[in-house]
């Protein structure tokens, strides 16, 4: 066992079986709809930019689960200790400036379905900006404490003679 299941009380570090079936799931599809596409299945008119959407609806869709587990542990533990607060907020900041890119880029097209065209971008932008939310409320409102180690970070994971 790692450190991070010695951390987590013994927790076990492998793949669920959903997340296994969800990985070999949105690889098959991949390959299928790249396979598909490349050979100009007939009776279906598939384009690169169609795969390219899906694709990142399978990035928008791990970006939505990759956040859930840490705001469950953060409810569970009723802390946001071990976690860097200045990651949240550069993610959040990153989610704010690609959405404004997207408004940006519309308004310079004078075309505003361009911002609902890019699905991905803003589904990502506002997935991004709502769990950010969450965590900074969680970490600031619900769970405040006030040990610090000066970087943002609380009670660092790694021991002093670790690093």
């Amino acid at each position: 066992r790692g450190r991070w299941s010695t951390i987590m009380r013994g927790g076990s570090l492998g793949l669920s079986r959903w997340t296994c079936l969800f990985l070999i799931g949105c690889t098959i599809t991949s390959i299928i709809y790249g396979f598909l596409m490349l050979i100009g299945f007939r009776g279906w008119y598939l384009q690169g930019l169609d795969y390219l959407y899906m694709l990142s609806t399978i990035k928008l869709v791990i970006t939505i689960i990759k956040y859930i587990p840490q705001v469950i542990l953060n409810h569970r533990r009723k802390s946001t200790v071990g976690w860097n607060v200045w990651n949240v907020m550069l993610d959040f900041t990153g989610g704010v400036l690609s959405l404004a890119q997207l408004l940006m880029d519309a308004m310079d097209m004078h075309d505003y379905t361009a911002i609902t065209g890019n699905f991905a971008k803003l589904g990502l932008s506002f997935v991004s900006i709502f769990f950010d939310i969450v965590f900074l409320i969680q970490h600031f409102v619900l769970y405040p404490s006030g040990e610090d180690d000066g970087n943002g970070e609380q009670y660092s994971l790694l021991l002093a003679d670790e690093a």
